[in-house]
C-alpha cells in the first residue's frame, strides 16, 4: 500500500513539473481566405482566446482524456483474483469554444504537440479559419 502511494506522489510530481514548464501562454495563427489574425492559448489555465475583424474573443478548451483498464490474472496469491490496472490517457487533441462581446460564437478543434499546433475553427454563421502554431520554425530556415 505505501508503494502504491509512493507511485502515485512521484507521478503527481513528475505531471506537476510539467505542467510549470508549460505555463507560457501558446501564440497562433487564425487564417482564412483574406486574412490572418492572432489568438493565444494559456495552457495553465485551460483557456483560449483571440482577436478576429476588430471583436475580441475568449473562452475555454477540452483536452481529450480517456481510461484504460487491464486485466491480469494474479499469480502471486493465486487464481482468482484479478488485477486491474487503469491508466489515464491525455489525447493530443482539444475543443475550444470562444465567445465575442457581442455574443458572436467560434468553435474550434486542434491537435497539438510541444509547440505546435494545427486545426479548424468556424463561427455559426460559416466563416472557417485554419488555426496554425509553430511554423516559426519554418519560416526560420
Amino acid at each position: 500500500m505505501a508503494q502504491r502511494s509512493m507511485r502515485y506522489a512521484l507521478t503527481l510530481a513528475g505531471c506537476l513539473g510539467l505542467v510549470g514548464c508549460a505555463t507560457m501562454p501558446q501564440q497562433f495563427t487564425l487564417y482564412n481566405k483574406e486574412d490572418r489574425w492572432q489568438g493565444h492559448l494559456d495552457a495553465l489555465h485551460e483557456t483560449i482566446s483571440a482577436d478576429i475583424n476588430g471583436l475580441h474573443y475568449k473562452g475555454f478548451y477540452i483536452v481529450s482524456r480517456g481510461t484504460a483498464v487491464t486485466t491480469t490474472p494474479d499469480y502471486l496469491f493465486g487464481f482468482p483474483p484479478f488485477m486491474n490496472n487503469m491508466v489515464d490517457i491525455s489525447m493530443n487533441s482539444a475543443r475550444a469554444t470562444l465567445v465575442a462581446s457581442d455574443g458572436s460564437r467560434l468553435n474550434c478543434t486542434f491537435l497539438f504537440e510541444g509547440q505546435r499546433m494545427l486545426g479548424s475553427c468556424e463561427s455559426p454563421t460559416g466563416d472557417k479559419y485554419q488555426l496554425v502554431a509553430g511554423e516559426e520554425r519554418l519560416e526560420k530556415k
